[in-house]
C-alpha cells in the first residue's frame, strides 16, 4: 500500500510530535494524461486496463524510489497520480540531477516534474482515535517554478509489469499498527494485500484556502464530519486551487447506504464553508 504518512513522520508522531517543518528542496512529480489514458484503458480493455493501470503506476514507482532515496530524499505525499519527493539540501543541483536521471525511467505514463522550493510545513490533525496528515507552506506559492521537464514515456515490457508486486510497497512492511491505524481504515491493514473492485461513492472537495494558512481547524472539521458519516478522508492537500480533499465511501470495506452517506458529508460541508467550497459527488 501506499502510507498516507511519512516513515519519519510517523516515527516522530510516535514520540508525540505532531507538526514540523522541511527547509530544502522538493520534487513534484504529476501524471501527464492521466484521465485520458485510465478512459482509453478502462474503454479498450475493461476491469483489465483498470488492472494494468495500477500495475503501469507500481513499475513506475518502484523505479522512481530508490533514485529518490539514494540522493537522501523521501516521499512525503502521494497527490492521486503523482508524489512529491523532498529533499534536505541547501541547494537544488541534486534534484535537479535527479529530475535529468528520471527522463530514462520507462513509465507507460508519462510525467512532468517541477522543482520547489522550501520551507514546507506538515502537521497532524486528530479527531477522536483518527488522524490526518496535511502538507502546508510557503513551497506550494511559488509562482517561478522551473520549466517542467517530461519523463519520456517509455511502457515497461509484459514481462516487467508481470515481476511488478501487487501487494504492498515495502515501505508498508513492518510499521506499527496501532499508530498507523489512525490514518488508514483498520481493514486495510489486516485485510489481503491484493486489489479488488467495488462500487465507491467520492466526494471531491475543493476548500479555498492559501498554502500559507495553517489547515488545522478546517481539517479537524472534514476529518469529524468524514467519520461520522463512515467516510475516510484518503487525501487532503494543496494544490494551485487551494486545499483539494477526496473522501472515499464503500472503501476499503463495503458497507450500506454510500450514495447517502457521500451527500450528507458534502451537504455537511456546504453548511459548514458555504461558498468557500465547491466538489461534487461520484460513484462507480
Amino acid at each position: 500500500m501506499r502510507l498516507p504518512i511519512p516513515l519519519s513522520v510517523l516515527e516522530r508522531y510516535a514520540r508525540g510530535v505532531r507538526e514540523g517543518r522541511w527547509d530544502g528542496w522538493g520534487l513534484l512529480l504529476d501524471g501527464v494524461g492521466f484521465s485520458s489514458f485510465t478512459e482509453e484503458l478502462e474503454r479498450t480493455q475493461g476491469s483489465l486496463g483498470l488492472e494494468r493501470l495500477v500495475a503501469h503506476l507500481q513499475s513506475a514507482y518502484v523505479r522512481i524510489f530508490p533514485r529518490i532515496r539514494d540522493r537522501g530524499g523521501e516521499v512525503v505525499q502521494f497527490t492521486g497520480d503523482g508524489l512529491i519527493a523532498w529533499f534536505p539540501l541547501s541547494e537544488p543541483g541534486e534534484v535537479r540531477a535527479l529530475l535529468r536521471e528520471l527522463n530514462d525511467v520507462p513509465s507507460a505514463i508519462p510525467f512532468r516534474g517541477v522543482i520547489l522550493r522550501g520551507p514546507l510545513r506538515w502537521k497532524i490533525v486528530e479527531h477522536r482515535h483518527h488522524a490526518l496528515f496535511v502538507l502546508f507552506g510557503e513551497a506550494f506559492l511559488q509562482e517561478h517554478w522551473e520549466q517542467p521537464s517530461r519523463l519520456n514515456n517509455h511502457p515497461p515490457s509484459a514481462s516487467e509489469l508481470s515481476a511488478i508486486p501487487a501487494g504492498s510497497f515495502p515501505e508498508a512492511r513492518g510499521v506499527n499498527h496501532e499508530i498507523l491505524g489512525r490514518f488508514l481504515p483498520v481493514s486495510m491493514l489486516t485485510g489481503s494485500d491484493e486489489g479488488m473492485f467495488r462500487d465507491v461513492a467520492v466526494v471531491f472537495s475543493l476548500l479555498r484556502r492559501s498554502p500559507l494558512q495553517d489547515p488545522e481547524d478546517d481539517a479537524r472539521e472534514v476529518l469529524a464530519h468524514a467519520v461520522e458519516t463512515g467516510g475516510w478522508v484518503a487525501r487532503m492537500g494543496f494544490s494551485e486551487k487551494g486545499l483539494e480533499i477526496l473522501t472515499l465511501f464503500g472503501a476499503p470495506r463495503a458497507r450500506e447506504g454510500l450514495l447517502e452517506r457521500a451527500r450528507t458529508f458534502a451537504r455537511r460541508l456546504r453548511e459548514r464553508f458555504g461558498k468557500e467550497v465547491r466538489g461534487g459527488v461520484a460513484t462507480g
